[in-house]
This record gives C-alpha cells, structure tokens and sequence, in this order.
C-alpha cells in the first residue's frame, strides 16, 4: 500500500487547483481520474458570478455587489460556504500559478468584462487568458476573422451577433467579417486543435498574414477563433499582432478548447515537476471506516486492485457532468463513497430548457460544511478527511449564473487548504 499526503480525484480545474495547492505547500501529492478532467472542453476562462440572481437579464459588472447580494439569500451556495476572502486568495493563486507556468492571466475577483463568445454574444468573466486581454470598448473597427477549413467558427454569424450584442450594451465599434483560406486538406473535417497545429506552421502563419495586412490597423481588433498555436501560442499570437500592426482577441471555441488546453498542460507540467504523480483512466473507490477516508482502490486493465492511502483527501470528480454523480430520472449517486446527494424539492427539470431561473437539477449535489467535508442528511460530517469542490457541490447553477470555472477554482483552491490543514493536524 502506498501512502501519500494527499490524494486528489479528479483532475479538472478544481482537482489541479487543489493538486497545486498541496504540492506547493510540501506535500507528496497524487492525482487520480478516469479520464482527461473538463479543462480541455471548456473555454479556460474563469467567469467568477457573471449574474445573480439567475433571473437577472443583464451581467453583473461588479462581482463583489453579486456575491454580496449571493450570500444573503444563497444559504447552500459554495461561495457563502467558503467566503469572500477564500475567493480572493484564490484568484490571486491562480494569477500567480499562470505566470509560473507562462500562460499568465489577467483580471481580479472584483469586476467582470465582457468578452464574445463563439456565437456572437458579450459574456461575462473576470479571469481570461494571455491572448484575450483586450477591452472591445476601446476600438473603433472590430474585424471578425474566420478559417474557410474550420467550419465550427462562422465570422459572418459573429460578427452580425455582435452588432445586435453591441448596442443592448451602448457600445459603438463598425464591425466586419472575413474569412481566410488556409489552404489545407480538407478530406476530412478539421476541429480546433488541427487548425491549431497548423497555425504553428510559418507557410500558414504567412498566409495570414498576406490576406490580412493592409486592411487592419491600430484602431482595430482583429477576432479570431482560439486556435493561433497549441505549444508555440506566443510565437503565433505576438508574430500576428507584430505583422498586423494590431491587438488581437482569441474568441473561446467549441470543443476541444485550445485555450482550456494551454491552461491544462501547463498546470500539469507544472505539478509533474514537483513530483505530483498521475494516476489516469482509472475509477477510485473509496475504503471508510470509523467517520474517515482510510484508502482508494483503483483497479488496472489486468484486473489488478491497488489500494492507495493519504492522510487528506480532496474530492473533485465533476458532479453529473464529469460522472462523478450518476443520475437516473429519479435518483443521484456519487461514485467515490456513496455520499448522499441532496436534490432539489419537487420537478427536477422544467419543460422550457432556457427557463430564467435555469433548471432545477442543477442544484443537486453535496452539502458541505465550511470546511468544505460531506454532510449527510441531518449536518453531520460524513468523512472528516474528504474535501468536496466542484460540481460536485450542491446549491448552484453554474450555467445561469456564470460561476461554473469560479466555483471550481475557489473550492478547489479552499479544498487543498483544508487538506494541507488536515495532514498538519496529524
């Protein structure tokens, strides 16, 4: 049996935040999980509280007056669980960590801004990647720049979105369309990690470069799907804004998300080098007794059970999403211990998907106390050695109120605290 500090499952955002946090504080850290983690799918920006309540039509501009406005009425809601002060240290963590790994973010935990999406829209966030720092207000000309081989980005579209999107905000920019013939292969579909690569290529890089110099300038923002470079991103995306005479905005992409990418190796490069150990593709079982944690069992592709022991345990599977919780149409289960999972009173979902107030599911999950271990149905701790972060979590919807990377980072981060904390107290 071997034996660490502590033993993370999962290896989202959450689960690498609260990885980093042990590993950086001196402790022997492994991570298990039975696939990739939720990072590479999702835009790697961290939107903290982009609107609450989840009814509210227009985004918060000051994420402190949500979060205010959150922990008067949100009882079960993480970030009143966790408090404010955890929230900053957390964002102040996570600025730090990009830099170390040399993909550093910009932002703070206290105003939101809007950037576009994929479809057009302004949404909110506050932590964003190096290659999408720009403010949009700030320009005259916005030109949004697509790839005739990469048919999951589609300018035209975007670019008409924005012009609606731009006056409900009383924003004033011209904003125009092109679309770049990259002249690739086309034999089979290309996502966004091949358009990527190539990108990285300098006959393509040129190509760019020749269609697009001379119709931009200073006083444009050039738009382009987030797909300027996988491991040479800083090559691709300064030698543009060099070349171009311009600021240039990477608009996040549908799945796989290179910026999310970007964000994920460099954590887990970052983590390997203080010696965190990867366990991958594998289910964890967890072993309890006497109120705690005492063991994971995984079991490898030869039917071999190996158990691993830690004095902390952090807890961050994904909720539904990642599978960390099965759902049926009438029950929930989490899959690690078999931890109670609170659902919502009455109907789980509404017949209109886009409801306001989004869908009561959503709200499902574990109930934790301040320490961020299980409860069960009456408030009592379950597994004092079990951090839960995440998804996991209950009294939330990340997707109504923009908060889901937000939750993620913060109790990821406030789960490694509570762990290193816990192999302290031994």
């Amino acid at each position: 049996m071997v034996m660490y500090d502590v033993i993370v499952i999962g290896s989202g955002l959450s689960g690498l935040i609260s990885a980093s946090v042990s590993s950086k504080a001196g402790k022997s850290v492994l991570v298990i999980s039975k696939g990739l983690g939720n990072i590479y799918s999702s835009s790697g920006f961290i939107d903290i509280l982009g609107y609450y309540p989840p009814e509210r039509k227009l985004p918060r501009k000051n994420i402190k007056e949500g979060m205010k406005e959150l922990c008067a009425f949100g009882s079960q809601h993480p970030y009143k669980i966790i408090g404010q002060e955890a929230v900053d240290e957390a964002c102040d963590f996570f600025i730090n960590l990009t830099e170390i790994i040399g993909y550093p973010y910009s932002g703070n935990s206290e105003e939101n801004k809007l950037l576009p999406t994929a479809a057009g829209a302004l949404a909110p966030t506050a932590l964003v990647p190096p290659t999408a720092t720009c403010n949009i207000a700030d320009f005259e000309k916005i030109l949004v720049v697509g790839f005739e081989e990469y048919i999951d980005f589609y300018p035209s579209y975007v670019a008409e979105n924005l012009k609606c999107e731009f006056k409900k905000h009383n924003l004033n920019a011209d904003v125009e369309s092109k679309t770049v013939k990259l002249g690739l292969d086309t034999t089979r579909e290309l996502n966004s990690y091949d358009i990527a690569v190539q990108m990285e290529n300098s006959q393509i890089f040129n190509r760019v470069v020749d269609v697009l110099k001379g119709k931009v300038g200073k006083n444009t923002l050039v738009a382009m799907p987030a797909v300027l470079g996988v491991t040479k991103w800083q090559q691709v995306y300064y030698g543009l804004k060099e070349e171009l005479n311009c600021e240039i905005l990477e608009i996040p992409t549908l799945p796989p998300s290179i910026t999310g990418m970007r964000l994920a190796e460099g954590i887990k490069d970052y983590l390997s080098s203080l010696e965190v150990e990867f366990h991958m593709g594998y289910q964890a079982k967890g072993i309890t007794g006497d109120g705690t944690c005492q063991g994971i069992t995984v079991e490898s592709a030869g039917g071999k059970i190996k158990t691993y022991k830690a004095e902390s345990y952090v807890l961050a599977t994904g909720g539904i999403l990642g599978g960390g919780i099965n759902s049926t149409q009438r029950t929930f289960e989490e899959m690690v211990f078999g931890i109670p999972v609170a659902a919502p009173d009455g109907n789980w979902s509404v017949n209109d998907f886009f409801a306001p107030g989004g869908q009561p599911y959503a709200y499902s999950g574990i109930k934790v106390n301040e320490k961020l271990n299980p409860l069960d149905e009456k408030g009592n701790v379950l597994l004092a050695n079990v951090y839960c972060a995440g998804k996991n979590l209950a009294g939330y919807d990340p997707f109504v109120e923009k908060s889901g990377n937000g939750v993620a980072l913060t109790t990821g981060y406030q789960a490694g605290v509570a762990a290193v904390k816990g192999c302290d107290r031994k």
